[in-house]
């Protein structure tokens, strides 16, 4: 446990974001894909610099913003980054079915885009 939150939750600072929902997002993205690839998602959605690393300007910028849009972008960026997966390597096609299952478990059917 100790490990886990080191890596997927307190080293990436997701603890630090106060949307619940956002964070949730946030640690199952960095433990899918990579805290690192989490975070970028997270600054190109809130329109901060991509660095990689959540600091002051990336947290001031995602308090900014709309978390519900965020949200959106953050999981929108999830889902093609598992289509850019399968584009790149067809074998990547046996875990797509999980990868999207998983990412679906994120959509609220009551807050999706109109």
């Amino acid at each position: 446990r100790e490990i886990y939150r080191a890596r997927y939750i307190t080293g990436p600072k997701f603890h630090e974001l106060t949307d619940p929902r956002l964070f949730a997002l946030l640690v199952d993205s960095g433990v899918n894909s990579g805290p690192q690839r989490a975070t970028m998602w997270l600054q190109a959605a809130a329109g901060a610099k991509i660095d990689g690393s959540i600091g002051s300007q990336t947290l001031a910028a995602v308090q900014a913003a709309d978390p519900s849009a965020l949200y959106k972008k953050i999981l929108c960026a999830r889902l093609r980054h598992y289509a850019q997966i399968v584009a790149r390597s067809r074998s990547q096609a046996a875990f797509i079915e999980g990868w999207i299952n998983r990412g679906c478990e994120f959509i609220d059917p009551l807050e999706l885009p109109t």
